[in-house]
């Protein structure tokens, strides 16, 4: 009788009196066994009270009485305990067996170790960020100015208002992303997938983007000036409203691109294939138009004056102004 009971223990002498009341014994037992309930082991309870049920073999009833509250404890701990082993291990399976989960807390973190926090306004200006992954990420008003974001996955992010001048991003997936009001004047967008993206009031002035997909693009309110658009998928991209002037869009391919209302003055569709464009009230004087499917038919509420047509002979002044 000289210690204090602990955890794992024999039960003490005192416990093993015929006239100790067993209820306490098992009450004791079960206690020290299930708190906390994660070191709850069963094994335990049993070995522990197997003195209890040696001094007690004769008494049938307290025998069942305990292992009825055995398996009670048991059952209870299990209940207790299973769901949230069993919900832990279900979402590390799901995360393992899904190709496409991404974890934005990992993809922060690889960012802070590169030397840019996730935040309004983070600096992550001239960083190497090669073939990272940003999907879903909100990365508004965030300066990438002069980093390599080549072949990087911007899938589905924001970009609002962020800055991109001069950043090469070529190879990089931006396609369903929303970039409004966003910079990237000077930025590398050669091969860039842009498709479906939200890009209202973009600065794309001076970008190279040649071959860049740009199918349902809206650029609406966008600026373009001076930009390369050579070999692009202009398919269903929209530039209304948008300044182009002396954008090169030549070779571009793609059906209904809309260019309602945009200015395109001195801009060069040369060898354009694209079908069914929208030019209405669009301004395209001094542009070229050679070798392209763009015909006077398509120009009837366009400003054409002084541009080259597709025959190669210059818009007469005469019939070019539609206002």
């Amino acid at each position: 009788m000289g210690r204090k009971h602990g955890r794992g223990e024999p039960l003490p002498p005192y416990y093993l009196h015929r006239e100790f009341p067993l209820n306490l014994c098992i009450s004791h037992t079960i206690f020290t066994s299930i708190l906390p309930l994660g070191g709850f082991r069963p094994g335990h309870i049993l070995n522990t009270l197997r003195p209890v049920r040696a001094h007690n073999q004769g008494r049938q009833k307290m025998n069942s009485r305990l292992k009825v509250i055995l398996t009670a404890t048991v059952l209870v701990a299990g209940l207790v305990i299973a769901p949230s082993a069993y919900a832990n291990e279900t979402a590390t399976a799901t995360a393992a067996n899904d190709g496409n989960a991404i974890d934005t807390t990992q993809a922060k973190k690889l960012l802070r170790l590169k030397g840019c926090a996730v935040k309004a306004k983070g600096n992550c200006s001239r960083k190497n960020l090669s073939g990272m992954n940003f999907e879903d990420l909100d990365l508004t008003g965030m300066n990438f100015s002069g980093a390599n974001l080549s072949k990087a996955v911007l899938t589905g992010a924001t970009l609002d208002k962020a800055n991109f001048t001069g950043a090469n991003l070529q190879g990089a997936d931006l396609s369903g992303t929303s970039a409004k009001a966003t910079n990237f004047t000077g930025a590398n967008l050669r091969a860039a997938d842009l498709s479906d993206a939200d890009m209202g009031r973009v600065n794309l002035s001076k970008v190279k983007a040649s071959r860049a997909i740009l199918s349902n693009t809206d650029f609406t309110g966008g600026s373009g000036q001076g930009s390369d658009f050579t070999y692009v998928d202009l398919t269903g991209a929209i530039f209304e409203q948008s300044n182009l002037k002396g954008a090169d869009f030549s070779n571009s391919t793609g059906s209904d691109p809309r260019f309602g209302d945009a200015n395109l003055v001195s801009a060069k569709f040369r060898n354009a294939q694209i079908t069914g464009p929208d030019f209405s009230g669009t301004n395209l004087s001094n542009s070229n138009l050679l070798g392209s499917q763009i015909g006077v038919d398509d120009l009837e509420t366009a400003n054409y004056c002084g541009a080259t047509m597709s025959d190669g002979f210059a818009a007469d002044n005469s019939t070019c102004k539609n206002n």
